[in-house]
């Protein structure tokens, strides 16, 4: 029900008033009334009603003083003035501060009503159109947090961040991923938890900071912790804090995975990633559920090797499908790991592939529900399956946006490669048995595959080297010059640079 407010100094009036229209029937309900304005203006300031019906003239505050003091304060506020025919002058004064109607006494029901009728309309109007620019503003937030989270660091969403999130390099930043366990996967169930969060988020615990929260899938929700102050309150007491809270205020049964305190807008990936991270490897806290980023790695527990993670990114980026099937496969055999920092390496492994997905103009949301919407599978041949499934649609969608067509010429050329890898292999041998200009072939095979000619063909010979090592009984010695390399100095640093160990512990496995 919108509220309104009677003033009037007579009580008669007042009276009228209450009983003339049917309020509940108009959507109104008369929650105050006043015999002068000044009263009326303390009930206004109290609980600020959507309409005030008041007479013009009344003692102590008038209803032209009224009607201005209110209209300072606060600027929606309706108003509907009353006074006889003598007073037109006044009234007409009341109109440049956006008064709805003037109705004179004695009043007529009819005219009343339809002046009621007029201001609700203009309230619901109105509201209508600000919950429409808050949508606008909200959606704007949540794609800038999503391209920052995937680290698209572009000008453009740099200073969305500024002008929207308020967050620029001084800032520092948390990141919360949060699980909702016992929730059904009924659309309107998940709608109405996302709303129940944001309710929650409205409150006194949370003045200090600006929370911006995001959706990466079903049951799966997070949210940005920013602060502007030198000494940040984002302690790991206050997370707790928060995280009771949010508990209390919407009785699910959640788990959250809470990045470290980060400082500045390039630094949300990293954030997200830690978040991520902290959730896959259920680090322990203080809390039940509640798993805070832990910023240590075994050396049982490597991570993935510089050179295969940005062999994989180009093979995406420019749709090398067979690439990306060999890369992957390596990806798992260097991986031998414990499963949780398995899942850990490739959740970051696959925000760096988003991110050039976005620098593609693809739609991140869709992509991060898709992608992040349910856990990682425990059983590393399903994980191996469907983090290749990932990678060849993230190539294929890049192929298809680029247009990028088959190149016969650098097909020829790896396929002389994959023939002659074991021989002293240079790009001018392979150029002049193709008959082509060794700086245009290239050039031509950097943009299909993404790798230079010699990274390529140093993968070949890798990838052959490690069959050998797994499948016979040979030498390392003997291995690295099958595979073309006569140092095998030089065969062991390019395999560990690839792969991430040295070839007598590959071989061990």
């Amino acid at each position: 029900m919108l509220k309104v407010l009677i003033a009037d100094d007579e009580p008669i009036m007042l009276e009228g008033l209450r009983f003339l229209v049917d309020w509940h029937k108009l959507g109104f309900e008369i929650y105050a009334e006043a015999l002068d304005g000044e009263d009326a203006l303390q009930l206004i300031e109290e609980s600020c009603p959507h309409l005030i019906i008041t007479d013009i003239r009344m003692p102590v505050i008038d209803g032209l003083e009224l009607i201005e003091k209110v209209y300072l304060r606060f600027p929606d506020t309706k108003f509907i003035v009353l006074s006889g025919y003598a007073d037109f002058q006044y009234a007409q004064q009341a109109m440049k501060f956006g008064v709805s109607n003037y109705l004179t006494k004695p009043l007529d029901e009819v005219e009343l009503e339809s002046a009621v009728l007029a201001v609700a309309e203009d309230i619901r109007a109105e509201a209508e159109q600000r919950a429409l620019q808050r949508s606008i503003i909200d959606r704007s937030r949540a794609e800038t947090v999503s391209r920052l989270l995937m680290g698209d660091v572009r000008k453009e969403w740099v200073d969305k961040a500024r002008s929207l999130l308020k967050l620029d390099e001084q800032s520092r930043v948390r990141c919360i991923y949060l699980v909702c366990s016992k929730l059904e996967d009924r659309e309107q169930e998940q709608i109405s938890l996302f709303q129940r969060l944001r309710v929650a988020l409205d409150s006194d615990v949370l003045t200090e900071v600006s929370v911006y929260p995001f959706v990466v899938g079903p049951n799966r929700y997070g949210f940005i912790l920013a602060v502007d102050a030198k000494d940040s309150v984002l302690t790991v007491p206050f997370i707790d804090g928060f995280v009771s809270h949010i508990r209390k205020e919407c009785s699910e049964t959640f788990s959250f995975a809470i990045s470290s305190e980060v400082r500045g807008v390039n630094s949300l990936s990293r954030a997200y990633q830690e978040a991520l991270t902290a959730e896959v490897c259920k680090f322990p806290s203080n809390l039940p559920m509640v798993h805070y980023y832990q910023d240590k790695m075994s050396e049982e527990s490597p991570s993935i090797p510089e050179v295969t993670k940005t062999s994989l990114i180009h093979a995406v980026n420019y749709g090398d499908l067979d690439a990306v099937r060999t890369l992957t496969l390596d990806l798992f055999m260097t991986l031998s790991s414990s499963e949780a920092w398995v899942a850990a390496n490739l959740s970051t492994l696959k925000l760096e592939v988003l991110q050039v997905l976005a620098q593609q103009g693809a739609d991140m949301e869709n992509w991060t529900r898709r992608w992040f919407a349910s856990p990682f599978p425990k059983n590393v041949g399903e994980l191996n399956s469907r983090m290749l499934k990932e990678f060849l649609e993230a190539a294929e969608w890049i192929a298809r946006e680029k247009g990028t067509g088959i190149d016969d010429i650098v097909s020829a050329a790896e396929a002389y490669v994959k023939q002659h890898y074991h021989g002293k292999l240079q790009l001018q041998h392979v150029a002049e048995h193709l008959h082509v200009n060794a700086a245009h072939l290239g050039q031509r095979f950097k943009k299909q595959r993404g790798l230079a000619f010699n990274e390529y063909l140093h993968t070949v010979r890798i990838t052959e080297a490690k069959k050998l090592l797994l499948r016979t009984e040979m030498k390392i010695t003997e291995i690295a010059h099958m595979v073309g390399y006569s140092d095998p100095e030089q065969f062991g640093a390019k395999f560990k640079a690839m792969t991430g160990v040295i070839p007598s512990s590959y071989k061990k496995g």
